[in-house]
């Protein structure tokens, strides 16, 4: 069974969503926020890449693929893009579809390039210790084959960090403490590089905030043991609705649903 991230997402948040997304593949439509956050992380990717100019992770350049040891390799001295070649990047990036109308367009993408702008003045600088973006991996748990890409790994203080960008609401570090995907992608490098301890975090760009989070070599196995354990239940085809208001809201099949208890789409 090929699983991703977004199938262990919405099958924790419902698993009659899961059903309509990905047995019954209904059309879901793009939301505004959507598209927002998909601007700002491909304009992030490729300024990130054009820092990163030749240096790549010789380990990590063609994905995870278990390496014998863990080597950091540089091949060119990074230097960083003026704020200009960023804001071209995220013009280029644009994603239009979702917004009301182009008023409310406009606006998102205006609060976009201050972001950005933002970002650059105070984090620019640490891309100079970016070793891989966007890394592919494969992860097999049992029957269950769970691919994706980790979005950023920098070097700090002798160790790895995995940052990944957020364009939604701050989350609290217990939130953090308690996110699939970074569990997920700590998984992935204590399988592939042998790590007891990974540092992760989550960079909010409207708050200007790095909330940081570790996962151990325990926490880990339960990740692993939570995949298997959805891998099965999703075999057994257990699809029955878990509806709340919040879970409701966040819905694209609300208005289809017997079980939704809400109607209208959320504004976050």
């Amino acid at each position: 069974m090929r699983l991703s991230y977004s199938h262990l997402y919405t099958y924790a948040a419902c698993p009659k969503r899961y059903w309509y997304t990905y047995r019954e593949k209904l059309p879901t439509p793009l939301w505004w926020q959507a598209s927002f956050g998909t601007s700002l992380h491909n304009a992030l990717y490729r300024f990130t890449q054009e820092v990163q100019g030749t240096r790549l992770w010789k380990s990590l350049e063609n994905g995870l693929q278990q390496p014998s040891q863990m080597s950091l390799f540089f091949e060119a001295t990074p230097t960083l893009p003026p704020i200009e070649r960023l804001l071209e990047l995220f013009d280029s990036a644009w994603v239009s579809v979702g917004y009301a109308d182009h008023a409310a367009m406009y606006a998102a993408k205006e609060e976009g390039m201050h972001l950005l702008r933002n970002w650059y003045m105070h984090h620019a600088k640490e891309l100079l210790e970016t070793v891989a973006v966007e890394i592919p991996f494969h992860e097999q748990v049992g029957s269950c084959s769970i691919g994706g890409r980790i979005d950023r790994i920098d070097r700090r203080n002798n160790e790895l960090i995995v940052i990944d960008y957020k364009s939604g609401k701050l989350r609290s570090a217990e939130e953090t403490a308690l996110d699939l995907q970074l569990s997920l992608y700590a998984l992935v490098l204590h399988d592939y590089l042998g790590l007891d301890s990974i540092a992760l975090a989550l960079y909010f760009l409207r708050e200007d905030a790095l909330i940081e989070t570790r996962r151990s070599k325990e926490q880990c196995e339960e990740t692993r043991a939570y995949i298997h354990q959805v891998g099965k239940q999703i075999t057994k085809e257990e699809f029955s609705p878990t509806p709340s208001p919040d879970t409701c809201t966040q819905c694209p099949f609300r208005t289809l649903c017997p079980d939704s208890v809400c109607s209208s789409p959320s504004t976050e």
